[in-house]
């Protein structure tokens, strides 16, 4: 029989019988390749990988790691960094935890994405932000995909390979309930704005069916360098901003 080329995102050594998915790490470019190429610095490369896909903002790739490493506190990370970039004096680098929700939104949302009643950063019951309207819960009418979850945990900056512990129905949910059901069609999407969801006749929909999630993985930290404000001061690789002390006067910066 004629020799069959080996697929783009898969390899094949001398003597192969099938191919061999590229494995996490390394990547695979084109057809025929022979042995997996590593993975270039800035960027990190999945299972099946034929590019690198670029590190995300807070989150270091220096070609060693098999998935982005978050950036540590005290220093931040803009995307394709390969090297985490020390806070400079008078400025503050926190991780998410402590930053402002910078997130995708719903299609028709004015807010990001929150956890609420949650016993940690980690989980909690989902809320979303619909405009005109404000704050509502997610009805799961349906059963809640993995894949919403892993999507969701994504967005609010989690990364790994394994990236949801649990999803369940929460508790302590109020006021009328504005979106349902939602549904992404890959857990590879970076924010529920890539999902489809429900607005209209939620009238199943009871505050007994608010979704409920927890994430795992490792949370990503700074992705910029935030200025020190007025009555602060912030020394080098600070990742927060420190009061300033009496008989002293901290300007902005």
């Amino acid at each position: 029989a004629t020799p069959l080329s080996c697929l783009a995102g898969t390899f094949c050594p001398a003597g192969s019988s099938n191919w061999t998915v590229c494995p996490m790490g390394k990547l695979c470019p084109d057809n025929n390749t022979e042995t997996p190429l590593p993975c270039p610095p800035g960027s990190f490369c999945p299972a099946g990988s034929v590019n690198g896909t670029v590190c995300p903002a807070g989150a270091f790739c220096p070609g060693t790691t098999l998935v982005p490493a978050p950036c540590p506190l005290g220093s931040f990370c803009p995307e394709g960094t390969t090297d985490p970039v020390t806070c400079p004096g008078g400025s503050y680098c926190p991780s998410l935890l402590l930053d402002t929700w910078a997130l995708a939104r719903l299609p028709d949302g004015a807010a990001p994405t929150v956890f609420a009643n949650g016993t940690a950063y980690d989980s909690g019951r989902v809320e979303v932000y619909v405009a005109a309207t404000g704050w509502t819960t997610v009805c799961q009418d349906n059963t809640a995909s993995v894949s919403f979850a892993a999507v969701l945990c994504r967005q609010i900056g989690f990364v790994g390979t394994d990236l949801v512990t649990t999803h369940s129905v929460a508790t302590g949910g109020s006021g009328t309930i504005r979106v349902a059901n939602l549904a992404c069609s890959s857990q590879n999407f970076t924010s529920v704005f890539n999902c489809t969801y429900v607005s209209t006749g939620l009238q199943a929909c009871t505050h007994t069916k608010d979704i409920a999630i927890s994430c795992a993985g490792s949370r990503l930290g700074a992705a910029r360098a935030v200025g020190c404000s007025g009555g602060y001061y912030c020394p080098a690789n600070s990742s927060a901003p420190i009061l300033c002390p009496k008989g002293s006067y901290c300007p902005a910066g």
